[in-house]
């Protein structure tokens, strides 16, 4: 395999679950699938994706955009929950034109999540999850 190769296998090992029987912790960047990578955005105020592909069933909402980094604004075409088998992300925002996949700290805390900050990772701890 290449050398690029090798260091996205390294990369999407970091971003696997891990749970420990006290704590119940999981790594917060978990990827929904091997392709699909989730940022930890402590500017967003809602958990949103560009990616259509993620949603099962999107409800539709009128009105409302983001505005990006680069002051491009992004129309809010809908919101949903989308998961997988191991684990879900609610209220997700799909905004048309995001190229990336934001998961909200605020709207974590918002749902009395511990975010927890280390040096190499971050973590959520399940026991003080809603």
């Amino acid at each position: 395999s290449s050398n690029g190769e090798t260091q996205e296998e390294v990369a999407q090992l970091a971003l696997m679950i891990i749970e420990e029987e006290e704590d119940k912790v999981e790594i917060c960047l978990k990827a929904l699938s091997r392709k699909t990578q989730w940022y930890l955005d402590s500017g967003c105020l809602k958990h949103m994706t560009g990616d259509k592909s993620l949603f099962v069933a999107l409800k539709l909402k009128q009105g409302g955009d983001v505005t990006f980094g680069d002051n491009a604004k992004g129309k809010i075409v809908g919101f949903c929950s989308i998961g997988n088998n191991h684990t879900s992300i609610s209220n997700v925002l799909y905004v048309d034109g995001l190229k990336h996949n934001l998961l909200s700290i605020s709207q974590l805390c918002e749902k009395d999540c511990r975010v927890i900050f280390e040096k190499y990772y971050c973590k959520r701890s399940y026991r003080y999850c809603q």
